[in-house]
């Protein structure tokens, strides 16, 4: 954190190999002492709870165990509510794993408005869904258990929306002097962005999708290429492994930007920008798609513009 931006999370902690219980059904509502006799039984089998989750409309409740114990404790629940299930007061008791419990701590977040807001909006930004909410009633702590698959993606995002430097993937497409110059920028006000603005803008790929020989500069070598970004300070070498990955055979202009778009989509970083530096008709088409892929999209493509392509007037 800067003096100018105190950080209001201080951590993040990951919990994996969890399991989620959870009891569901209309008859539960009004009904006292059924979150009392679903962790008697669990106590008298001897699993600790780490997370308790109900529903306002107290027509469901869940507790998150380790998932070593998933199976016991789902008999336990199961045997504590046999006279429910067998009526249909309570419709089903199920386990949900593997599971992992994110969480978010800091001393600063009882005084702080939207954190929850913040929390959450990362998680589901970059396609996460939460099974569990929970927070501690200091307010120091928030909690979300998220499918076991999605815990790395998870904690990217938290990371992401609450540090105070933010990671940004880029992906440039073209290669002429508007490139070479965005990329010489990049390189030079890099300390500035993170300082200043907060961003960590980091160069994953570029791509030519008008030079018909391959993912290169079109009129530069490709030791220029590389050289640029290591002005830029990038480690990656994004030039041959986009060549790598185009076809014998194929476009391999659109295939180069295909190429650019899967290394995108791949990157666990959850901000996405691509910037297009080409005069490609057929790259501006792509505009509102890549959008609808959750990418931002800055242009000084004017040809698609110009031609008044589908693609890019449908974008924002």
């Amino acid at each position: 954190a800067t003096r100018e931006r105190p950080a209001v999370v201080c951590g993040f902690t990951a919990v994996d190999s969890m399991a989620l219980i959870s009891l569901e059904g209309m008859g539960m509502q009004g009904c006292p002492g059924v979150a009392s006799r679903l962790f008697q039984a669990l106590h008298s089998a001897g699993i600790n709870v780490v997370v308790i989750a109900q529903a306002s409309s107290e027509q469901s409740i869940s507790t998150l165990v380790e998932q070593k114990d998933e199976e016991r404790a789902l008999a336990a629940a199961r045997e504590a509510f046999a006279r429910e299930l067998e009526v249909g007061t309570i419709e089903s008791v199920y386990v949900t794993s593997p599971c992992t419990v994110v969480a978010a701590v800091g001393d600063a977040m009882p005084q702080t408005a939207g954190v929850a807001g913040k929390f959450f909006d990362a998680l589901g930004e970059s396609g996460v869904n939460v099974l569990a909410i929970a927070q501690g009633r200091n307010q120091r702590n928030i909690s979300a258990v998220v499918s076991a698959a999605d815990s790395d993606r998870a904690l990217q995002a938290l990371h992401a929306a609450f540090l105070t430097i933010v990671p940004i993937a880029v992906a440039v497409i073209g290669a002429g002097e508007i490139a070479e110059a965005f990329l010489s920028s990049i390189g030079m006000q890099a300390k500035e962005l993170a300082e200043v603005v907060g961003s960590d803008i980091r160069i994953i790929a570029v791509c030519d999708p008008v030079d018909r020989s391959g993912c290169s500069w079109q009129g530069h070598s490709e030791r220029r290429g590389r050289a640029l970004f290591s002005e830029v300070g990038q480690k990656l070498d994004p030039l041959s492994v986009l060549s790598k990955m185009t076809d014998h055979g194929k476009d391999l202009g659109a295939a180069c930007v295909d190429s650019l778009i899967d290394r995108l989509t791949l990157s666990p970083l959850i901000h996405k920008v691509i910037v297009d530096c080409s005069d490609s008709k057929e790259t501006a088409q792509r505009y509102a798609d890549w959008q609808k892929m959750g990418f931002h999209v800055i242009s000084q493509n004017y040809v698609g513009y110009m031609a008044g392509v589908d693609g890019s007037q449908n974008a924002e």
